[in-house]
Formats: C-alpha cells, structure tokens, sequence
C-alpha cells in the first residue's frame, strides 16, 4: 500500500514529546473512529520528520473497540507504512479488545493482530510479511493484497469472483447470495483500481453464528463484511468531475444529456452538507457513466448490480463508500433504482430534480486519498 502515505498531505503536524522515552501516542477515547486516526496521523506525520532514528513509539488505548471495518484496516496501514519507511518500534497498549462489538469481529484477520498476540514491541519483519501477504485465508477472513500488477490481469475479477463464493460456500447454501456476493467483490476491485494507480486490499470476514436484535428478537444471522481500500492522488469522482466541468461527453448523448441537467440543477441545491463533491461521487455511480469513454456504453454497472442482488435480499446493511472527504451511506430506503435506470439516493428517487437525502451524506474528519468501500451485510439463517 505505497500510497497510503498520502494521508499525511492533507493534515498538519502536531508536535509530540521526543524527548520523553519512550514516545506515547495516548488515545483517550472508547472507540477508535475517524477522529482517533486524524488524531494519531497528525502526531505521526511529525514523528516522520525523524524517520532515520530509532525511536521506541506506544500506541496507548483504552479498549481496541473499532467504530467499523475500515478503521481497524486503515489502522493496521498507518502502521505498515511506518515499518515501511521508518526505523522506529512501535508497540500497542490496550486494556483488551470489544468481543461484544460487530464491528471488530474480522480484526483477527489484520496484520496487527496476527503480530501483536506476543507480548511488547511489534516484530517488523513478522508484521511486513503478514500484511504482504498475496492471500491469507483462516475459517474467518478472506484478504487478497493486489499489487499493481495483479490489478492489471484481466483473469483477476474471476479468480477474486471464484476466491469468494468458494469461501461463502462454508457459510451459506444460498447460490444466488453467494454469487452475488462474489461478482460485487471482484466488479469493485475492478471499479476502484480504475480510479487509481497503487495497491489495492480486498478484505471480507465471515461470521454464521452472529446474534442480531431484530424487531425486538435475538435472531442467528450470517455475517459478511467486504472492505476494498485503494490509495491514490484521484478520488472516485475526479476524473468524471474534470470531464463534466469541462463538457467533454457529447451533450447529444441521452444519458449525459439528463447528467448535465441533473448538475445544472444540483448546483442550485448545494450546502454545507450537500457539496458539489457529493454531487459527483453519486454521480460516477449512476448505470452506464464511465471515465473510460466519452459516450454512454455498458460499463459503470457494479452498484447496481450491488443494490439489485444483495441489499434487497439482506437483514440490515451498514454500507458506504468513501473518497476524500466525502461518504456516500447505501440505505436501502433511498435505493430505488428509477424506471430510468437513474438512483437518486432520495425518498423521490429522482438523481436530476431532488438532492440526496441527508441521512446517506456524511464527512470524514481524515482525507482518504483514493477510494473505500465498506460493505457490512446481515442476513437472517
């Protein structure tokens, strides 16, 4: 994950105490969200300055209880990045994980905790080896890095497609979810190397046996998380955003014909929730809008695919995608695709005339430089 070091361009440095051995970054909160790794980024960012010595560094929680998938990942990255280009020691402290928390449940598939179970300071060498690893697969994760290389083989969707529905295959017999499962995994790791020149993690965890409070009823449920991080100077919608700015899809086509109303009227409707940002992220998901052409063609499909074959048929879903600032929350309600083929993220399910609703927008308080998809996927046993 080369690119992941972008994260420190959009943050300032905050000053931390070398002088006091060891060096401790003390996180004072109960859960690790967005605001505990802006936190920790900012404090790294200006240890960086000081990358050539040998530093001993604590990482000091209360309780690792994670807010969801990706900031355990995104954790687990930061430290990589820093084996990677420092020559510190790094240790975590914590008074023990949240077991009851849904979120942590894949944590154990992560690089950290497979080098951490030992007590005291990171194995750097352990740690590196474990993240790079081009599969790892225990009875309860599936994670697959892709270099750059692997992203550029075109049998990589079908071996990620068969990869995944032969894992999900211990947990369900229901064909039609598996394969959707499958083909949404293997189509967003297409659409985000798309957007994007560096690494890619692809990370799913199983779980059969979760006890869900439904309707006021504890019901056994199987569990699937999907997460899929890449890093890069493009955000998802940069360069659909530079090609609509600039009018380069022809305005006789029918599609970018109804794009460019949608913006035209869009801009009258943007605010300090709703940003011109949003506008575009919601934007490269509509059917068949693409940056690999400038006409209308087949591409651009994987979330409706996503919506059509898992959402509907799933307990509940906690799903988003985030790209720079900007979060776009999949809420099945406001995911009606219109007789148009248009999704417009609203009660009205209208993309060209009414803006999303305010419960599927969102900020992240840290810049992610490139794309994340997180996919948490309940559905009764």
């Amino acid at each position: 994950m080369q690119n992941i070091k972008l994260i420190y361009d959009s943050v300032k440095a905050v000053r931390v105490d070398i002088k006091k051995k060891p060096i401790v970054i003390e996180i004072n909160r109960e859960k690790i969200d967005s605001d505990v790794l802006l936190y920790i980024v900012e404090k790294v960012k200006f240890l960086l300055n000081y990358k050539l010595l040998k530093f001993n560094v604590l990482l000091k929680f209360k309780k690792l209880s994670f807010a969801d998938k990706i900031t355990y990942l995104m954790l687990d990255g930061i430290i990589y990045d820093l084996f990677k280009r420092t020559n510190f020691n790094i240790a975590i402290i914590c008074d023990g994980d949240d077991k009851d928390n849904l979120h942590n449940d894949g944590f154990s598939g992560t690089a950290l905790y497979r080098t951490m179970r030992k007590v005291g300071y990171l194995d750097k060498k352990t740690f590196l080896e474990e993240y790079e690893k081009k599969i790892y697969n225990d009875q309860r994760t599936y994670r697959r890095f892709l270099d750059r290389e692997t992203l550029n083989d075109k049998e990589t969707p079908s071996i990620i497609n068969s990869e995944v529905a032969s894992v999900l295959k211990s947990y369900s017999n229901n064909e039609e979810w598996i394969d959707s499962i499958s083909e949404v995994a293997s189509e967003l790791v297409c659409n985000v190397s798309s957007h994007a020149d560096g690494d890619c993690v692809l990370d799913i965890n199983f779980n059969d046996n979760i006890k869900y409070n439904g309707n006021d009823m504890e019901e056994s449920c199987t569990l699937v998380n999907i997460s899929i991080m890449n890093f890069g100077e493009d955000r998802l919608f940069d360069k659909l955003k530079r090609n609509i700015k600039d009018k380069k899809y022809s305005e006789n086509d029918k599609l970018y014909k109804k794009v460019y109303r949608a913006y035209e009227n869009h801009k009258h409707l943007f605010d300090e929730r709703y940003t011109e940002n949003h506008f575009f992220l919601i934007t490269a998901f509509q059917n068949h809008v693409t940056t690999r052409s400038f006409k209308s063609g087949n591409s651009g499909t994987g979330l409706t695919r996503l919506i059509e074959n898992i959402i509907g048929i799933s307990k509940e879903d906690y799903s988003y995608v985030l790209s720079g600032e900007e979060i776009l929350i999949f809420k099945s309600e406001f995911l009606k695709v219109s007789d148009e083929k248009f999704i417009g993220f609203n009660k009205e399910s209208d993309y060209i005339n009414f803006k999303p609703e305010d419960r599927v927008l969102n900020k992240s308080r840290l810049y992610i430089p490139g794309t994340i998809y997180n996919l948490l996927l309940i559905k009764e046993n």
